[in-house]
């Protein structure tokens, strides 16, 4: 699947008192919410359904024009795994392919990673990423 494919899939947007939601009528699995708060980006959920792996980064990025947003300067994706307890490989794999659409996504801005690390929040795994 190329990145204008995604042009011939429904988006559908929402916003609560906490967060800001997109998601696919075609993929009920498809998913991503984004936390506002002040300084930076929680991104909570962001599930590719059956979409291909490959267009990741510009999935991320329609997120991101859809509920009218422009990346902060600090991004933490929460809860990176959902098996527990944490393997240090299968972290480093979910870090490796989440700063990659990060780094596609980013790219449409004209910046980049900066700095990127897992940091243990209680019993989850985070991914905090600065950029430039």
């Amino acid at each position: 699947m190329s990145a204008s494919s995604l042009a011939t899939y429904r988006f559908q947007t929402r916003r609560d008192d906490f967060s800001m939601q997109v998601s696919c009528d075609q993929d009920p699995k498809f998913w991503f919410r984004l936390e506002e708060s002040q300084g930076e980006d929680i991104i909570t959920d962001f599930f590719l359904g059956g979409f291909d792996t490959a267009v990741g980064g510009d999935l991320l990025t329609m997120c991101y024009k859809k509920i009218g947003r422009t990346p902060a300067a600090h991004l933490v994706f929460r809860d990176i795994l959902v098996s527990r307890p944490a393997d240090p490989a299968a972290a480093a794999t979910e870090q490796g392919r989440l700063e990659g659409y990060t780094k596609s996504m980013l790219a449409d801005y004209g910046r980049a990673i900066r700095m990127s690390r897992i940091v243990h929040r209680r019993d989850k795994l985070d991914l905090m990423i600065d950029t430039a």
